[in-house]
């Protein structure tokens, strides 16, 4: 997708920085608590292609991350059951009683919630996107449902930044513990996240 072709485009300037940079890797970004969020990764790349210093292009990661938000809705519980992140009993009710999961990661930190029913869980991530408006830049991400994440972004398109929104299939090192049938979304507020 084109979005994958950014982010494999762009983070070569910032490689070549933190090589050139002779830093040991404990002290260059690779380590940097912003680097794996994938809009930290899209800035860091331009401002390193642009010839920003470390010292900066740290800056600007740290104030990223206060107004950055990333959530998925799950599909099923049987791939964090397989992957050793919930056990079987509690899969097993969860399952029986439509659970369906809610993984967030706000300023750095995760966190999860639990609503019944795909409905709910499809309301929910609207209300937590509308309750971080305005948006500055926002990715719509999901694992191997191209069409749902799509009907997703027309019911919020009213609410998204009016440049290019966009979609991705998330890794598979992810999606082996979400499963497939996720969808959620990255976005960087204009304002703190709360």
């Amino acid at each position: 997708t084109q979005s994958d072709h950014i982010v494999r485009w762009d983070i070569a300037p910032l490689c070549q920085l933190r090589s050139r940079s002779n830093l040991p890797k404990s002290n260059g970004l690779d380590y940097h608590k912003n680097w794996y969020i994938f809009w930290g990764q899209v800035i860091a790349a331009k401002m390193a292609k642009d010839g920003k210093s470390m010292k900066a292009i740290t800056k600007a990661l740290d104030d990223l991350m206060p107004r950055t938000f990333v959530t998925a809705g799950l599909d099923t519980l049987e791939f964090l059951r397989r992957s050793g992140r919930m056990n079987v009993f509690l899969a097993g009710i969860g399952s029986l009683l439509q659970l369906k999961p809610i993984l967030t990661i706000k300023q750095g930190l995760p966190g999860s919630e639990k609503v019944r029913t795909s409905k709910k869980a499809n309301e929910r991530l609207i209300k937590m996107l509308k309750d971080n408006l305005p948006i500055e830049r926002f990715a719509m991400l999901h694992t191997n449902v191209a069409e749902k994440a799509e009907a997703f972004r027309i019911q919020v398109m009213d609410f998204l930044p009016k440049h290019k929104v966009f979609s991705m299939d998330i890794t598979p090192v992810i999606g082996a513990h979400i499963g497939p049938g996720a969808v959620g979304y990255a976005l960087v507020s204009e304002r703190t996240i709360q």
